[in-house]
């Protein structure tokens, strides 16, 4: 099994700069084109897969959406890909959530307060999501729309930290965890 990450495209949220988290913040026109020219990229470099699977979330669901029917390829919704919950932070701009985490970043924080997820329960949640991948997909290339904390979570696990990853763009890690390989394409 082949799989390739990729972060939906852009919400107005995005272009705020505000924690999105769990909140179903639908895509903006610009991530929708976002994603057009990505396909249109695919296209021409030969890129494809046998089936999209996304994160429950409207902004990486429609953006699967969007891959899977001009590719006619499956998609799937799967809830194991989730964006992370950031508790109470969601919602909230930098000059926000500052004071409420004294200058602590979101993404760092393990869920000792303000009701985010831990880094355990996150990890669970994805293994037990790729392994319903290599069962259902063994031998097949699978790309997953997801969100960019668990891209940034997941580049972590493979010891290729990230520190963010822009809308639209996608990653493959490659080789087990002991000696990975990430190459990001855009």
């Amino acid at each position: 099994m082949e799989i390739t990450w990729m972060r939906h495209g852009e919400t107005e949220w995005n272009r705020q700069r505000r924690i999105q988290g769990r909140q179903d913040i639908p895509l903006a026109p610009t991530g929708r084109k976002q994603i057009i020219d990505l396909i249109a990229e695919w296209e021409r470099i030969d890129r494809h897969w046998e089936a999209v699977v996304t994160s429950p979330l409207q902004r990486a669901f429609i953006s699967g959406k969007i891959i899977a029917d001009w590719l006619h390829i499956p998609l799937r919704i799967d809830d194991a890909f989730i964006e992370r919950g950031f508790g109470i932070l969601e919602g909230l701009c930098k000059d926000e959530w500052e004071p409420i985490t004294q200058g602590q970043l979101p993404e760092n924080l393990d869920g000792v307060n303000f009701g985010v997820e831990t880094f355990s329960k996150m990890q669970q949640r994805l293994l037990v999501g790729i392994h319903k991948l290599q069962t259902k997909h063994a031998n097949d290339r699978v790309l997953i729309v997801t969100h960019g904390s668990v891209i940034r979570y997941l580049s972590n696990w493979w010891e290729e930290p990230l520190k963010a990853i822009g809308n639209a763009k996608w990653i493959e890690f490659k080789g087990d965890k002991a000696n990975a390989y990430l190459y990001t394409r855009r």
